[in-house]
């Protein structure tokens, strides 16, 4: 993804915008957990920015570029299970940092090279499995 000016014309908005909201979201969490207890209730509060700012529904009339595919990868909130709304990631997935996905973003180019790089990070059948459900919601939202 690091081709400098050309990188827009061989990268796939989705990839670029989602990985802006993936660090905008965990180091502004990181940071603000990272203070401490008086900024009360930080799980509730990364529910909020979960259902709120995230956009993590991927639906008709949200724009299909800034997705959480990122954040889904890193956190343990599996919004599938929480809304009525089926139409949120169904995210059993976790456990990857941002430094390992940043690792992978110079050869990922589209979702088709996401999803095997983050494959790639983990040699685990189960793993793989819940990656494949996770990113059936966004191939469908091509």
């Amino acid at each position: 993804m690091d081709l400098g000016p050309i990188s827009d014309i061989f990268v796939s908005p989705m990839i670029t915008e989602s990985w802006a909201r993936a660090v905008e979201c965990l180091v502004t969490n990181y940071t603000y957990k990272k203070l401490g207890e008086n900024l009360n209730n930080y799980r509730s509060n990364e529910q909020w920015w979960a259902i709120n700012k995230r956009n993590q529904k991927v639906a008709e009339g949200y724009s299909k570029n800034y997705t959480p595919i990122f954040i889904d990868l890193v956190d343990d909130y599996n919004q599938y299970s929480q809304e009525d709304d089926k139409e949120y990631p169904n995210d059993n997935v976790t456990g990857f940092s941002l430094s390992e996905l940043r690792g992978i973003l110079r050869i990922t180019f589209n979702l088709k090279d996401l999803k095997r790089n983050v494959k790639a990070l983990r040699n685990n059948t189960d793993i793989h499995n819940k990656i494949d459900k996770l990113f059936e919601t966004y191939e469908k939202a091509k």
